[in-house]
């Protein structure tokens, strides 16, 4: 019985043990798959809002590579030969022979000749492939067959097509020797393919949040069955058709096919599987799927099955045991329970007086065990009166040998005479002593020598009975005393004493001991129980304190990041989405921030003005986080109503500058506000405290205006000056902020304006976009490893034409 309880006690801890492990990787695995869920939501979120800037972005980097890279792809390869480099075969008859060979590479292509108007694709696979390719839209929803008649200002450039699930990447190149447009259209995920293009960096470029997240990641954006967009590590094989992808949109584990894993905890460390998200992206109608290695491997636990096969064999050996013991012990077994049932009846028969008298009798043997504890010094007492009847005997035998030998008859009768004197009472040892003198006086004994004798022999027996009649009279005391008084003053060790004598009276001739082998295995059992009901609840508290903790925690994460969140969207509602900035025909411009912190203290914008003018702002807030969203915010809802104005560079500013130094809580801001005319590339300009923008002349750079400390936001009687200056065609201005020329590299080295102008005297022959991912490009080369400190910003402005032609 004790070790059926040992094993159950061991089986149901171990039990617990595995549904506590069970447990514990079931909330690790709902975190990890929760985490996972927040990654995919701020992936869809980004896209919806920037789908079109990471296109375009994409192909800012795919632009800026080097010859190897382009060599790698078909397309790129045929504008590096041709166009970036000066070759035979870049005009008239020799480009129709070099676009002839892209159909090698089934690289289609499509002409229009001015002269003519005829329109004719090139290398089409068949009907259906030569109408999407003529009915693909630019971002702006133009058509390619409606955009590919009008003449380009430019020589060649480049442009991004979409037809339903395709991106196309188009080379656009106008030959003046034949007077024609050739669109060259290419597939561009196969661009990116090609070209090894990073698209993490990219995505790490429109959104540093998702630098991290993008760590381990890789993406893939599918609209209507086919892949648009894809990172090179993404290894899933899946179905992409629509209704396929939607029934697995949210998160899930899979294995590299692409099959669900229902039960995760079945995955051993080392195999391969896969989280999957899928989500839809309703800004461009497609699917946005992600893969994540999978981690969460459940711990081996395999040692607690073992531990139960262990004790489940255990428990069968010994049954089996038992069962052998059992059948040769025969009738000494069952005589053993006929001896307990015996007992048992016996105890169920034990009257309240029977007990009590067992009681009284358990209380008796205590105070007699007490008894001889407490006069085991009366012990050498009795030591004392057997040495002195010792004593006495050696001196009667001394004295007789000194008597006639006449006498040994009567000193035989005196010995015994003497000893049953001592050992009988007063009444009989005086008559003993008459009839001792009668037999003396016969003897001729002198009398002075008896009287001697029966003095020295009536002490030594009065000593003696003395001695005695002490110790009894003890002993009887001893035995009155009443039990009752006794049980109130029972210590510890008494109660056990009075425990084992009724046990042991109980046992008495049942054949049954009290120190059996299943007493102590009930024993061992109990304190085993104790033990794991202690420990069980120890983990209790521990995992209610636990959660308790997780869950203070993460409510304040939650509140931080609601915060983050109102900042963010406040921020970016204050910088001009790509679909928001103007067109032009005379002026090409471009503008990136990369700011040091989640929240950034830069922001920019481009409008259009009354009668051809463009305005152009940027700034910077000495402040960042909520605060900076927050003044960034009050500041473009400024600009934005003193642009409806009509008021000049200068006016501007300090119509911005009294209205912020009303409004508390906002930081002080540096701002530079321009105005060009599209069509004379004159420009009116007041700066507030920003740095000086540059301009690129002649690949000649030089400030325009003063540097000044009139920051707004701090003296509402500030005065801001007014500078001009006129751009021909081919003339840039580049506007920065502080932040590109403060960063620094490992050796603590600043990239100053020394390095920016390096980049300026080389930037005549650039497009817009070129300079500002040049200059990008080498601060990120320059600073290394090492973060940003301060948020940078570039603004690049390029006069195209001075006139309308």
């Amino acid at each position: 019985m004790g070790f059926t309880l040992t094993a159950a006690g061991a089986f149901y801890s171990l039990n617990e043990a595995q549904s506590t492990l069970d447990a514990q990787y079931d909330r690790q695995l709902k975190t990890h798959l929760s985490t996972v869920g927040s990654d995919l939501s701020h992936y869809v979120q980004r896209i919806n809002n920037d789908y079109y800037q990471l296109i375009n972005l994409s192909l800012a980097n795919v632009l800026a590579l080097g010859q190897p890279y382009y060599k790698k792809d078909p397309l790129l390869s045929f504008f590096e030969h041709n166009f970036r480099h000066t070759s035979p075969y870049s005009q008239g008859e020799n480009l129709l022979y070099a676009l002839e060979a892209l159909n090698y590479f089934k690289i289609p292509y499509v002409s229009y000749n001015f002269a003519t108007k005829e329109l004719k694709v090139h290398g089409a696979q068949d009907d259906k492939h030569e109408n999407r390719i003529l009915n693909a839209r630019a971002q702006d929803g133009t058509k390619l067959k409606d955009l590919i008649n009008t003449r380009s200002t430019l020589t060649q450039s480049f442009g991004i097509f979409y037809f339903g699930g395709d991106t196309y990447l188009c080379l656009k190149i106008y030959d003046r020797a034949t007077q024609s447009n050739y669109f060259i259209v290419d597939s561009y995920l196969s661009v990116l393919n090609n070209a090894a293009v990073n698209v993490k960096k990219i995505f790490s470029d429109i959104d540093p949040v998702m630098q991290g997240i993008l760590k381990d990641d890789n993406v893939m954006i599918v609209r209507r069955g086919s892949p648009i967009f894809k990172t090179q590590n993404f290894k899933l094989k899946l179905d992409l058709q629509n209704g396929s992808l939607r029934k697995l949109v949210g998160i899930h584990i899979v294995d590299h096919d692409g099959n669900i894993i229902h039960d995760p905890q079945n995955l051993k460390s080392g195999q391969e599987a896969y989280i999957l998200g899928v989500s839809y992206l309703s800004s461009i109608n497609s699917y946005l799927v992600m893969q994540r290695p999978f981690e969460s491997y459940k711990s081996d636990n395999s040692f607690i099955t073992l531990a139960k096969i262990f004790i489940i064999l255990l428990s069968l050996v010994f049954v089996g045991l038992v069962a052998v013991n059992v059948y040769r012990s025969g009738l000494a077994e069952q005589d053993k329970k006929q001896r307990f049932a015996q007992l048992i009846k016996k105890m169920q028969s034990i009257s309240p007086q029977e007990l009590q008298e067992r009681l009284k009798n358990a209380y008796a043997a205590l105070l007699a065990h007490k008894n001889n504890s407490q006069h085991s010094a009366d012990s050498s007492s009795e030591l004392e009166h057997k040495d002195a009847l010792t004593e006495y005997k050696k001196e009667q035998d001394l004295k007789d040998k000194k008597e006639s030998p006449s006498a040994d008859s009567q000193k035989s009768k005196n010995e015994h005479d003497s000893a049953q004197a001592i050992a009988t009472p007063d009444s009989e040892a005086k008559s003993d002593a008459k009839s001792s003198k009668g037999a003396t006086s016969e003897r001729a004994m002198p009398e002075a020598n008896k009287a001697e004798a029966n003095g020295e022999m009536n002490a030594k027996y009065q000593q003696a009975t003395d001695l005695g009649s002490d110790h009894n009279g003890d002993m009887a005391n001893q035995s009155l005393l009443d039990s009752e008084l006794a049980i109130e003053h029972l210590s510890d060790d008494d109660l056990l004493f009075v425990q084992n004598y009724l046990v042991d009276e109980l046992l008495k001739d049942s054949g049954i001991k009290n120190t059996s082998l299943e007493a102590m295995m009930a024993g061992q059992t109990f304190r085993l129980s104790a033990a794991l009901d202690s420990d069980y609840q120890q983990s209790i508290h521990e995992l209610k304190d636990h959660l308790k903790n997780e869950f203070k925690s993460r409510i304040n994460i939650h509140r931080m990041e609601g915060k983050f969140m109102a900042a963010r969207s406040m921020l970016l509602s204050a910088l001009p989405a790509e679909d928001a900035m103007p067109s032009s025909n005379f002026i090409d411009f471009a503008a990136c921030t990369v700011p040091a912190r989640e929240l950034s203290g830069n922001f920019y914008t481009m409008k259009r003005l009354k009668a051809g003018n463009l305005a152009f702002v940027i700034g910077d807030c000495s402040s960042s986080g909520v605060k900076a969203a927050y003044t960034v915010t009050v500041v473009n809802t400024l600009l934005e109503e003193a642009l409806r104005q009509d008021l000049d560079p200068a006016q501007i500013l300090s119509f911005i500058n009294e209205r912020l130094c009303a409004i508390s809580k906002v930081a002080s801001v540096s701002l530079f506000v321009g105005i060009i005319s599209e069509t004379t590339g004159n420009v009116i300009t007041s700066n507030a405290g920003h740095c000086c923008p540059i301009l690129i002349a002649n690949n000649q750079p030089q400030f325009i205006g003063h540097e000044n400390e009139l920051r707004l936001g701090v003296d509402k009687d500030l005065k801001f000056e007014i500078s001009k200056c006129s751009l021909s065609t081919d003339d840039m201005i580049l506007l920065y902020t502080n932040g590109v020329l403060n960063v620094k590299n490992n050796e603590d080295i600043s990239f100053g304006i020394e390095r920016l102008f390096e980049h300026c005297q080389e930037a005549k022959s650039m497009r817009a976009d070129e300079l500002v991912i040049n200059v990008l490009n080498d601060i990120k080369l320059h600073k290394g490893k090492r973060p940003f400190r301060e948020d940078v910003s570039l603004i690049c402005i390029k006069q195209l034409l001075t006139e309308l032609k």
